[in-house]
């Protein structure tokens, strides 16, 4: 007769071989190897949203621009182009270095990444943090190189401060195109 106690740890013991191990993927999907800047500003969207904060935006195209103030935008969208610069693909994992530095009193100052390879359209990120652990803004480096376009984007967040993307386009047989789009948050 089987006792009950080695019947039950038997079948704990079969059922968790039957469970496969998890695959990279699904493993990449609880483990972030670098800063979480989806993350971030899927946060900064919900906060801005419940602070109503405005908005002084100023657009450039080339030589043209228009101010519009105190707007409520859509902040997903507004800010999208930030954290679809996130670096956190499995794919991913060990195609930038990264360095870290400190304040004296232990907290981290600034976070950078570097694209290793040519091909990786998010070339650099740097995010600077305050001394107790805040991040007081980010730089982000895009680019993308081949025989018919080159583009060329600088990111900029200050929280609370403004956004700022500039975009540079050169496209064969087309004019330049240089666009800047400035928001400035309302006190």
């Amino acid at each position: 007769m089987i006792k009950p106690t080695l019947l039950f740890f038997s079948l704990v013991l079969f059922l968790s071989a039957c469970t496969p191990p998890a695959s990279p993927q699904a493993e990449g999907k609880r483990t972030n190897r670098y800063y979480d800047l989806k993350s971030y500003f899927e946060k900064e969207v919900e906060r801005l949203n419940q602070v109503d904060k405005k908005v002084i935006k100023t657009v450039r195209l080339n030589e043209e621009q228009e101010r519009k103030e105190d707007l409520e935008l859509d902040y997903a969208k507004e800010l999208q182009i930030f954290s679809e610069s996130h670096i956190n693909k499995v794919s991913w994992w060990g195609k930038y270095a990264g360095d870290t530095s400190y304040y004296s009193n232990g907290q981290i100052e600034q976070i950078g990444y570097q694209a290793k390879e040519e091909d990786l359209k998010t070339k650099s990120i740097n995010i600077f943090f305050s001394e107790v652990g805040e991040i007081d803004s980010l730089l982000i480096i895009n680019s993308t190189n081949n025989p018919t376009i080159n583009t060329y984007q600088e990111l900029t967040y200050i929280p609370n401060v403004k956004y700022r993307i500039l975009s540079q386009e050169k496209v064969a047989l087309s004019k330049d195109r240089k666009v800047t789009i400035e928001g400035v948050f309302s006190k």
